[in-house]
């Protein structure tokens, strides 16, 4: 007996930033539940979870990440009492925006690299807008 198989959802992510730099880093991306990635620009399924529906998320979530990466100072016994509860309200909205909102969530892990990675075109002096886009 075979079962069939069906994707939960896709989503399309943007690999290139407007500024043209390769993203990097943990994402959170939104599926769109039954609906294949569509890919195209602009997207019918894009991954990115608009401000308006973030709430306090967005900017916990920004600030965790500067944290990660160094660019905030780490005070030892803050640290332990602060990241704890900031885990657990992240949690906490993420478990409200899935439960009232019909959100599914995927996270993701791209890669990083020591120096900014640049989107070109290769031959010509360019002129286009960056990948996918004229």
């Amino acid at each position: 007996r075979r079962e069939r198989v069906e994707p939960l959802g896709g989503c399309t992510l943007r690999l290139f930033s407007k500024k043209l730099r390769l993203r990097c880093g943990a994402k959170k991306l939104r599926l769109w539940r039954g609906k294949p990635a569509c890919g195209a620009d602009p997207t019918a399924t894009p991954g990115k979870i608009p401000l308006s529906e973030r709430g306090k998320t967005g900017l916990l979530e920004r600030q965790l990440k500067h944290y990660n990466r160094g660019d905030m100072p780490h005070v030892g016994y803050l640290d332990k009492l602060c990241i704890a509860k900031i885990y657990e309200q992240l949690a906490e909205e993420e478990r409200e925006m899935c439960e009232t909102k019909g959100l599914f969530l995927a996270q993701i892990e791209l890669a990083d690299f020591p120096l900014p990675v640049l989107f070109q075109e290769s031959g010509g002096g360019g002129g286009g807008n960056g990948p996918g886009g004229s």
